[in-house]
């Protein structure tokens, strides 16, 4: 993301100083600070979460993190690394879809008009005369620049997205990948 930093609409993109301010500006107290980690270390299913907020949802994405966090009714997205927050985003919808043998839940978040659709979903993978339905699941994040996908990835973790989410994340759009 470099040193660009944007701070309106309950969005903050950057680093630092600039997301210790978007984030005691939307919640009225300064979030505890992640732990910085080694350069070399790796927590492969650590969350961007403070200690005071629930994981919804992370993806780990070799060094980097996309993480779903809510607290008090509300959610808020985060990606980068632990201790290194490179976009940050409340401005966020759910949608889910069915499909074969499953389903697909989809959580984008929207930041100056980038978005990052975080993906949860099971698929058959057979069609067996004895009846098998082999499942599929993945997760992943697809990254968006207007309607140009710049990016989409499978999570080397397995973690679905939380049914909690419904309570937190207002209905939005489907992302076809």
């Amino acid at each position: 993301m470099g040193s660009i930093f944007a701070i309106g609409d309950g969005v903050a993109v950057g680093i630092g100083a600039v997301i210790l301010a978007w984030a005691t500006a939307a919640t009225g107290s300064a979030p505890a600070a992640a732990p910085a980690m080694p350069p070399n270390a790796r927590e492969p299913d650590a969350a961007l979460c403070t200690p005071a907020e629930t994981p919804l949802f992370t993806c780990t994405l070799g060094a980097h993190r996309a993480s779903l966090c809510a607290k008090g009714g509300k959610a808020t997205y985060r990606y980068g690394r632990p201790g290194q927050i490179e976009l940050a985003s409340r401005r966020l919808t759910m949608a889910t879809r069915s499909l074969s043998g499953g389903g697909e839940t989809q959580i984008t978040a929207a930041s100056n008009g980038h978005s990052h659709t975080m993906f949860d979903r099971t698929t058959r993978t057979a069609f067996g005369a004895d009846g098998r339905n082999d499942p599929k699941s993945e997760t992943g994040l697809i990254v968006r620049h207007g309607d140009k996908r710049l990016s989409s990835r499978i999570c080397e973790n397995d973690m679905p997205i939380s049914s909690r989410s419904r309570t937190v994340i207002p209905a939005g759009p489907f992302v076809p990948h």
